[in-house]
């Protein structure tokens, strides 16, 4: 079972999930928080108690054509991090991927949720990692999502952007919040960077390898604008947007670790 490592408590069980302590060097605070989860995918396989699979065929959502499935070959762990590769099927031209969220029976309210990824520098896919509610009152983008990651490649660029999602401000009215960054100008040794934002009750600070680039404060008390009340999850996914691409190889979206502090008063 892969672990999920807590830095306060040698072992703690929480809803069925023994939850256990690396000896790896992950910072146990930061900014007066404490290290609440820390996904390392340390293990072979993925830890089913805290991930679910999100099984579907490519008309699950507009745009996206991609059938997401649990094989092996679209996700798998391999010397300590998580990959999802799109692959292109030769005979039937199908693109198949993988999708993942944490189990709705866990959650987060306000903290730093942190994730090192690289992303894949091709061409038509898009890979994503955002904040969901686990219980959805509203259907999207009315519930409220949290985007620390959308990454593309073109023409010569790898942008990554962040923003949110809600009644108001939304892609579907063109009008949601969002900030980019770019990946090819701020390269790094072994191809990660570090995606995160700080959630508030009254502000969401998106931040993209230490750099601030976008923040989206509480108007009014209003569930159009601020549906950010509530736990979320983590969704992670690669998505072809461009099903015509030709790769010379899978495109892969990897990722490091997956880290969340909260104050004490948020746990």
């Amino acid at each position: 079972m892969n672990k999920v490592k807590i830095s306060a408590f040698p072992i703690i069980i929480l809803l069925g999930l023994i939850i256990s302590v690396s000896c790896e060097s992950v910072p146990g605070e930061k900014d007066n928080k404490k290290l609440v989860l820390s996904e390392e995918f340390s293990d072979k396989a993925l830890n089913p108690s805290l991930w679910q699979y999100s099984i579907s065929n490519p008309d699950w959502r507009k745009g996206i054509h991609t059938i997401y499935t649990s094989a092996e070959e679209n996700i798998y762990i391999k010397d300590g991090k998580l990959n999802i590769s799109a692959i292109k099927n030769p005979d039937t031209r199908q693109w198949t991927s993988a999708r993942i969220r944490t189990k709705p029976e866990l959650g987060w309210k306000y903290g730093r949720i942190e994730v090192s990824a690289q992303i894949p520098a091709q061409q038509g896919t898009r890979a994503y990692i955002s904040l969901l509610p686990t219980e959805k009152t509203e259907l999207w983008p009315a519930c409220g999502e949290i985007i620390l990651l959308s990454g593309t490649y073109k023409e010569n660029r790898t942008i990554a952007e962040a923003g949110i999602e809600n009644k108001i401000y939304n892609s579907l009215l063109g009008t949601e919040k969002k900030a980019g960054y770019d990946i090819t100008q701020n390269k790094t040794k072994d191809g990660f960077h570090i995606f995160a934002v700080d959630w508030s009750p009254n502000e969401i600070k998106f931040y993209a390898d230490d750099k601030l680039i976008l923040s989206y404060k509480k108007e009014e008390d209003s569930s159009a604008l601020w549906p950010y009340d509530k736990k979320y999850g983590i969704a992670i996914e690669l998505m072809i947007t461009n099903p015509e691409i030709e790769p010379q190889e899978n495109p892969t979206l990897s990722i490091d670790y997956i880290r969340i502090y909260q104050a004490s008063q948020n746990q």
